[in-house]
């Protein structure tokens, strides 16, 4: 694929991802402008693998059903933690992930699906039927299985206590990304097996797992509050005035991408830290796995929690923002 076809396919991919930042409309009397040629083929699979992420947030057991070709290849078995069935451990994992493609130039291309708070893959294999991109296969592997193996907790939790949290995500995610395109290259023409052990034990776990420390946010009133007036004033635009009320050592400057119409969308919490004094939480957009608040709290002496670090990360930049 060319260099050209590669930015229109990303720009497709954040277009249905983010909002536009600017509600800018096209010139020439507000119409589009027109659409550039792209491989129909490529095209299918963008739109194919954003739609699955998006009905796993919403329901995961249609995945076969529409995106399958009969069989059962995607692993429906993971149990839901509501009654209703609409936000089940699926949910919670499809919501932060980022997707990366591989030998996208094949006739069986790659899409992994990466949530780095779990430090869990969903590996997907599509064929086509003409021009429309059929899913052949899903493994769910723990995200350093694609590399030299590793330990039964995300590889960020693994890190050195030195390094800092913000350091250990990105080194986590990093790492992740690196040893899937080093798997599956992309643009590469070559049919390339998943040639991955399932592990779906391994990602209900850690699902499971941060669904209870959402749950303890949940039910403490004053933890609650104290992260709801963070993501409000973020939502609001604030971002850059709530961080400058902390002290230079406990902030990292915003991008001022982050004070733009895009995150007016509220952020959703994807996993909270509890520690003596106080807690931590990870946030981010909902439906993206690359951008990613981290915001401490401390307990103040009027008993209450107290913001006391804002960070921003975008996972795919290589480094905080």
């Amino acid at each position: 694929m060319s260099r050209l076809a590669r930015i229109l396919l990303l720009a497709l991919s954040l277009a249905a991802i983010l909002p536009d930042p600017d509600g800018a409309r096209a010139q020439d009397g507000g119409l589009p402008p027109p659409a550039a040629k792209v491989d129909p083929r490529q095209a299918a699979l963008m739109q194919a693998a954003l739609g699955l992420r998006t009905q796993g947030v919403s329901n995961a057991l249609e995945i076969n059903q529409r995106f399958g070709e009969g069989g059962t290849v995607f692993p429906s078995v993971l149990p839901n933690v509501t009654a209703d069935g609409s936000s089940g451990l699926w949910s919670l994992f499809f919501r932060k992930t980022q997707m990366i493609f591989g030998a996208e130039n094949s006739e069986t291309p790659i899409v992994g699906y990466y949530n780095s708070i779990v430090d869990c893959w969903l590996l997907t294999r599509w064929q086509f039927r003409g021009a429309v991109a059929k899913l052949a296969e899903a493994v769910p592997v723990k995200g350093n299985s694609l590399g030299k193996g590793g330990g039964e907790r995300p590889r960020w939790a693994l890190q050195p206590a030195s390094m800092d949290m913000v350091q250990a995500m990105q080194s986590s995610a990093t790492a992740a990304v690196a040893e899937f395109i080093g798997r599956y290259p992309p643009g590469s023409n070559r049919r390339v097996p998943l040639s991955a052990r399932p592990d779906l034990p391994a990602l209900i776990d850690r699902v499971a797992s941060v669904y209870v420390t959402l749950q303890w946010l949940e039910n403490d009133p004053q933890a609650a509050r104290a992260v709801n007036q963070t993501l409000d004033s973020l939502a609001k635009g604030d971002g850059l005035k709530l961080s400058q009320q902390l002290d230079a050592q406990s902030r990292i400057d915003f991008s001022p991408f982050i004070n733009g119409a895009a995150f007016r969308t509220r952020l959703e919490v994807s996993l909270v830290e509890v520690a003596e004094g106080g807690f931590l939480i990870w946030a981010g957009l909902p439906e993206n796995g690359r951008w990613l608040l981290l915001a401490g709290y401390k307990i103040q002496p009027d008993g209450q929690f107290g913001l006391s670090r804002l960070a921003f990360v975008d996972l795919l930049q290589g480094g905080a923002k």
